[in-house]
């Protein structure tokens, strides 16, 4: 029974030979990760009938989310049956939709004529066409468009929504609802219907749970298949460039934040890494690193399979590009960590590595009879070695008079405790 956006109410009557003694639904979202398991009360007999309201009205679950489900039941005797799980559309049922569809995209809006629905419509389908032909892929499943009539509509199933939200795409569900009433300008609609579509299209396209799938990407895709010109964008990340302002593109992943002017910017550059790429590499470009991210590949992978550069090397065209000349930076190299380890009976004496053609004297043996003495070992002096330096005798010693400090003073803590027990 659907009571959206308040509650979802399941039912189920079973029958048995012996009387049944428990009852369980399982039931999630569709693209959750978790299951939630609810024993469900009811008397112990041959035939029940039972139920199960799930509370949704402190949760934001987008219409028209499918809910999968199961029920698992045992009787006394000890046998158990699990039902076929099924599937339910939560669907908005409060307005009268007016539906037009076709496999790849369905448009539903209960506020104007079916012309304001066909010209949504046809604007997505004409998206789709594009993003089809550049990258070579076609949708593994439909997507919708819900179009609300007023914010009032809209915000009346999120528990808690932003002021300045117009609309939301769910790439797991293949949804995205737009406040969209019949008076829009044309202008908006040929830009958010297309950007939004975007979202869901490569979500369904490139999405393999990595998260290395990096936001610039995903939003610099969605605004540049927007049908107006976003030449503004450019100029603003041109700019940001030449005032050495750019935020680096590794740094644009996940959510961009709440400044507003951070957030403007991230979304101007990522316009701009995609428009570089293409202009660069083309379609075959865009197709290639589709096709590397959907195989798993990290960004830095991805980048160099497809585009045949390394990451620093795409980063720095993409500047150069952008009118400031730049050389690629040094790729990252991994930073060796000393580790002492502790022998059995006491620390073992360290010995110095002498860098010179021919061993050195070591070091001379402290008190402590080490358990095991290393062999210095003779490196030409021609190899270069990061570990020319001294051991670190002043950090040892250093952490050596902490402890004794620390085990004094717990010492001394000690005594006191002791003494004021006594005296009581």
């Amino acid at each position: 029974v659907n009571n959206f956006p308040d509650a979802l109410t399941f039912n189920l009557s079973v029958e048995s030979d012996s009387p049944i003694v428990s009852l369980k639904l399982f039931f999630h979202e569709q693209g959750s990760i978790s299951t939630n398991s609810q024993p469900v009360e009811f008397t112990a007999s041959k035939q029940v009938s039972a139920s199960y309201t799930w509370d949704t009205s402190r949760a934001t679950i987008p219409p028209g989310t499918p809910i999968l489900y199961y029920w698992q039941v045992e009787d006394e005797a000890g046998n158990r049956l699990k039902t076929p799980e099924k599937s339910v559309a939560y669907d908005d049922i409060r307005f009268n939709w007016q539906e037009i569809s076709s496999p790849d995209l369905t448009v539903r809006w209960y506020d104007g004529n079916a012309a304001f629905g066909q010209y949504i419509f046809d604007t997505g389908q004409q998206a789709l066409a594009q993003m089809e032909a550049q990258t070579g892929m076609t949708l593994d499943s439909g997507i919708m468009i819900l179009l609300y009539a007023n914010n009032d509509d809209f915000n009346s199933w999120h528990y808690f929504v932003r002021d300045w939200v117009g609309g939301q795409a769910f790439p797991a569900i293949g949804v995205t609802a737009q406040i969209v009433p019949p008076s829009t300008g044309k202008d908006w609609i040929q830009n958010v219907i297309p950007h939004e579509i975007a979202h869901l299209f490569f979500y369904q396209t490139i999405n393999t749970h990595s998260n290395d799938w990096p936001s610039w990407l995903d939003e610099g895709l969605a605004q540049y298949y927007e049908f107006s010109s976003n030449e503004p964008s450019l100029k603003n990340a041109r700019k940001a460039a030449r005032n050495g302002e750019l935020i680096p593109l590794v740094l644009l992943s996940g959510n961009f934040g709440n400044d507003g002017e951070r957030v403007r910017l991230a979304y101007d550059e990522s316009y701009a890494a995609v428009r570089y790429l293409l202009e660069t590499w083309g379609d075959a470009g865009l197709q290639a690193l589709v096709t590397s991210f959907r195989e798993g590949k990290g960004y830095r992978e991805a980048v160099k399979s497809a585009l045949g550069v390394t990451w620093e090397e795409f980063e720095a065209g993409w500047l150069t590009w952008l009118g400031v000349p730049a050389t690629p930076a040094s790729p990252p190299t991994a930073t060796p960590t000393l580790i002492t380890l502790k022998a059995p009976d006491g620390w073992p004496t360290p010995t110095k590595v002498q860098r010179t053609a021919t061993p050195a004297t070591p070091r001379p043996t402290p008190t402590r009879t080490p358990t095991a003495t290393r062999t210095p070992v003779p490196v030409s002096a021609s190899t270069p070695s990061p570990a020319d330096k001294p051991f670190p005798w002043g950090t040892l010693i250093g952490i050596w008079c902490f402890s004794l400090l620390g085990l004094s003073a717990m010492g001394i803590g000690g005594v006191i405790i002791l003494r004021r027990r006594l005296q009581k």
